[in-house]
């Protein structure tokens, strides 16, 4: 292809693998349906770096696309379409924020580290939320234990739902934004309903609705994958005694996002 080196800069070859990929959204979004579609992604392969694209694609796969101001961190979230916001630190702050999260739900927030992170809650709720991302998990050794090892130091593996709170602790309330799904269920309760020419018919009884916000879910969730207990890690801490890495997308707003010691930027 012909440019203009006025305007264009040529870097080289650029090698792209693609592979087939199909997706069918459900009927509706509901908070069930992220949940399901977060799980799913248990097992793949994810850049380290790629969290605001894993939940991007869990969202729409899951009946409804996140706002794009999800994608940054540091001022007030927005709702859009079926998303709304759950929770605004950067408006009103709360350090409970945690106590009120169900599953379903997508929580952005500025890391220990000071990049930006999003993880999508897939199982349980308040300090039993147990969320799916691209955690890095790393040992008291600076091992990385859910490497793809693909021949790319930055992929790892989507490791099943662990406790939120490895990677909330410490983490300011004032840099978290939640959002959450508006998304009402409605059922027609009548057959059908009959009217006549400038009649006018209540249609309140007609139609039934239902918030699919899930309820409270167990508090105690088998199978949680636990690096506090078997790799005795300091979460936070950046210390010799290890820790689980947010790694992430957007960046803080303004400046630049670290999301470790070793200077990677989300």
């Amino acid at each position: 292809m012909a440019t203009n080196p006025a305007y264009f800069t040529d870097y080289g070859s650029v090698a792209v693998v693609t592979g087939a990929a199909a997706s069918t959204p459900p009927v509706a979004a509901t908070p069930d349906s992220v949940k399901a579609v977060a799980l799913g992604y248990v097992g793949e392969i994810w850049n380290d770096e790629g969290c605001w694209v894993l939940a991007s694609n869990i969202s729409a796969q899951a009946g409804a696309t996140l706002p794009l101001t999800s994608m940054y961190i540091g001022v007030p979230g927005i709702g859009n379409g079926e998303w709304f916001v759950a929770y605004n630190g950067p408006v009103a702050a709360s350090a409970n924020w945690v106590n009120s999260l169900t599953g379903g739900e997508m929580v952005s927030f500025q890391t220990t580290y000071g990049g930006g992170h999003i993880t999508t809650v897939a199982l349980g709720q308040g300090g039993n939320a147990a969320p799916v991302d691209n955690v890095t998990y790393v040992d008291g050794r600076g091992n990385i234990l859910d490497s793809a090892h693909d021949g790319s130091a930055n992929d790892v593996v989507v490791q099943t739902p662990h406790p939120a709170m490895q990677e909330f602790s410490g983490v300011n309330p004032a840099t978290v934004v939640v959002y959450e799904l508006d998304t009402p269920m409605v059922t027609a309760a009548a057959a059908n309903v009959r009217a006549s020419v400038e009649e006018s018919v209540s249609l309140a009884g007609d139609f039934t609705a239902t918030d699919p916000k899930p309820g409270a879910e167990r508090d105690a969730i088998p199978g949680l994958r636990d690096e506090r207990r078997r790799h005795a890690v300091g979460l936070g801490c950046g210390g010799p005694g290890g820790d689980v890495r947010s790694h992430g997308m957007h960046g803080v707003q303004p400046g630049r996002a670290e999301t470790d010691g070793g200077g990677r930027r989300g």
